[in-house]
């Protein structure tokens, strides 16, 4: 190869095609690493390159490559390749900025809702641990006197076994004498002549008081109040009398309906010694009323009794006036007649 191919060869341009990346570029020959350097013909440089155009003098090989490049079709200009404008790009930043600020906004309202119910309930759980260690102390303090109740009571061995069998006894017998056991008529008095009193008499002093002058008509004491009496038998049954045709609820509305009762006999024969004159200041009993309780009877404070007496009334007509003269007031049950 002579010295003028050498210079050609070296000084020699070349306009290259490259397929994979349909690109075109001017290169040295020398920058050719392998292939034949001709028209058509593919070398290798970087990359492979076909060869288009070849001269000695760049400048030619440049205006050679403008005007391939501008037979090339121009891509189209999409909407997606266009500028957006700036003031429109402005808005869409504020706008995303403000849809920012507001979540933000909300998230803040958020977390001081969530504090305020946080303490609310801390408030909550403090107020029952404060309920509950009262309860607690309350408990304790009632433990206390009930250990304390039970210190009190005597050993079962010290209590008579009489006592608890009597009490239960009188108990049961309480609430069950007056609607199951009959009541029998031993005495003048039969069972029709006391249905008649019972009809005719509004209330269960006025009862009692015609039932005694009746029973007591031939005893030579029938003057004297009750407990001084010596049938006490008779007065035991005219105590069950009552009792079997005046119901009550508890034992002490019983006992107090037998004291109006005996106030009322007593006060009636008090007034008839009064009557009879001096011969019979013997005989005449003291002006207090000995009522007669049963033992350990304690009066309840919610019941009253109310007692009117006239002084004045002639004592032969009280047999049949003065038995509304007693009135008895209770708490007993509304289904019970009267007293």
């Amino acid at each position: 190869m002579s010295l003028a191919d050498i210079i050609w060869l070296t000084t020699m341009w070349l306009v290259v095609y490259f397929p994979d990346s349909n690109d075109y570029c001017v290169l040295k020959r020398n920058q050719v690493t392998e292939g034949e350097v001709a028209v058509g013909s593919f070398v290798k440089v970087v990359y492979n390159a076909k060869v288009l155009f070849a001269n000695p003098s760049k400048a030619v090989c440049d205006k050679e490559c403008e005007s391939i490049l501008k037979k090339l079709p121009q891509p189209e200009d999409t909407a997606t390749h266009s500028p957006i404008p700036r003031a429109a790009n402005e808005s869409l930043s504020d706008s995303k900025l403000d849809q920012i600020l507001s979540h933000v906004s909300r998230i803040d309202s958020c977390i001081r809702e969530i504090s305020s119910r946080q303490l609310e309930m801390q408030q909550d759980v403090d107020s029952i641990k404060a309920k509950v260690e009262r309860l607690e102390q309350s408990e304790r303090s009632l433990r206390s006197s009930v250990y304390e109740l039970l210190d009190r009571v005597p050993p079962r061995s010290d209590v008579p076994k009489g006592i608890i069998l009597v009490f239960i006894t009188d108990s049961l017998l309480n609430v069950t004498k007056s609607d199951n056991l009959a009541l029998t008529y031993p005495y003048s008095l039969s069972k029709e002549r006391v249905d008649d009193i019972y009809q005719m008499k509004r209330t269960a002093t006025a009862f009692a008081r015609a039932v005694e002058r009746e029973l007591f008509a031939h005893d030579v004491d029938r003057n004297v109040n009750l407990d001084k009496r010596r049938a006490q038998d008779k007065v035991r049954w005219l105590r069950d009398l009552v009792r079997y045709r005046y119901p009550t609820s508890t034992p002490t509305a019983e006992a107090s309906i037998w004291s109006s009762c005996q106030i009322a006999i007593n006060d009636y024969h008090r007034k008839k010694r009064r009557r009879d004159g001096p011969s019979s200041e013997s005989s005449r009993e003291t002006r207090s009323h000995n009522i007669f309780y049963p033992e350990n009877y304690e009066p309840s404070t919610k019941r009253a009794h109310v007692f009117e007496v006239s002084s004045d009334l002639d004592l032969e007509s009280s047999n049949h006036s003065n038995s509304d003269l007693y009135q008895f007031t209770s708490d007993s049950s509304p289904n019970h007649k009267k007293f």
